[in-house]
Parts: C-alpha cells; structure tokens; sequence
C-alpha cells in the first residue's frame, strides 16, 4: 500500500507540474524563460537550504545539469501551444520510452504485463497524434518529446548515485549558474 500511495502522490505532483507551468504560461502571464529561470533558480536555492551550499557544489554533474536545464526550457516552449494533458502525455511517454528502452538496450528483460503496459501507453500516444483528431501543434509536440528524453536521460544519468538529495542539488546549482549566465548575457544584449 505504501508503493501504490507514494506512486500516486509522484502522479499527482508531476500532473499537478504540468498543469501549473500551463496555466503560468498560457495566457502569456509569464515569459518562457523567466518562468524556466525561476523554476531551475528556485529548485537550487530550495535543495541548497536542505544540504547546505557546500555538499551540493560538490554534487551531480554538468552532463546532469544540462539535460535538467534541457528538460525544463523545452518544457516551458512546448507548453505554449499544448494543452495540459496533450503535454504530459508526451512527456510521460518519451519519459518512459527513455528508460525503458535504455534498459532493454543494456540487457534488462520485461515481463509480459509491463510489455502490455508499455502498448497500451504506446496506443495511446499514437492515437493523439493518429490524423483525424485534432492534433497537437507538431513543433509543440516535438519540444515536449525532447523535453521528456531529457528527463529520462537525466533519470537514468541520477540512477544508482549514493546521495540523489545531493547529486540533484549539485544538478540544479549547475543549472542555476548556467541559467545566471544566459540571463547575464541576454541583459548585455538588449
């Protein structure tokens, strides 16, 4: 019970993501890359008051930070044309695909009900996009795939790390000093 309760409780928060960057987004409220901006700066800051600053500089990666900052700005632009559940169903998928392809391309084996399950999300993925219904923005579309194999990529870089807290707070401090940095050089250039 307690598996199925924090799966739910991760279902929740990542759709009740999703929704939150839509309605931030949709109606202009928020520009694309302040709302990326506070989204990578605020998530540093949050994990740095948790481990403190020191231990998570000298955690995660730049590979990570990268494909966090990757999944977060695809994200925010592919949200412009989506609607919200168009959106999370891209990225779940390609979330997915990600990972799951990854292991069966490094030998792990899937039993037949993952296999079924793995259809039926694919089925359904291929019906929203199928012609004849009214399809997603297809630039839209690709953004938020993108964003969701940065995800999954990100996901599989994290596996197995000893401290994840720490290694996802090095990832979002790199990610914040790279996201200061493009702030610093947009400001210049106006």
């Amino acid at each position: 019970m307690k598996l199925i309760g924090l799966t739910v409780l991760a279902l929740i928060a990542f759709a009740g993501n999703s929704v939150l960057a839509r309605l931030a987004l949709v109606d202009g409220a928020i520009g694309v890359g302040a709302f990326t901006a506070i989204r990578i700066l605020a998530g540093a800051l949050l994990l740095v008051s948790l481990i403190g600053m020191k231990r998570g500089l000298r955690s995660g990666s730049w590979p990570g930070a990268i494909l966090l900052l990757g999944y977060a700005g695809l994200f925010s632009y592919a949200y412009l044309e989506l609607t919200t559940g168009t959106g999370a169903l891209i990225l779940f998928a390609l979330v997915q695909i990600t990972m799951i392809g990854w292991g069966l391309l490094t030998g792990e084996r899937l039993r037949w009900w993952q296999w079924i399950g793995i259809l039926t999300s694919g089925a359904g993925l291929i019906y929203l996009l199928s012609p004849g219904l009214e399809q997603p923005n297809l630039f839209a579309a690709v953004l938020m795939g993108l964003s969701g194999l940065c995800w999954g990529a990100y996901s599989l870089l994290g596996r197995g790390t000893g401290d994840p807290t720490a290694h996802t707070a090095g990832n979002f401090c790199r990610a914040a000093l790279m996201t200061i940095c493009m702030i610093v050089i947009w400001m210049v250039s106006i």
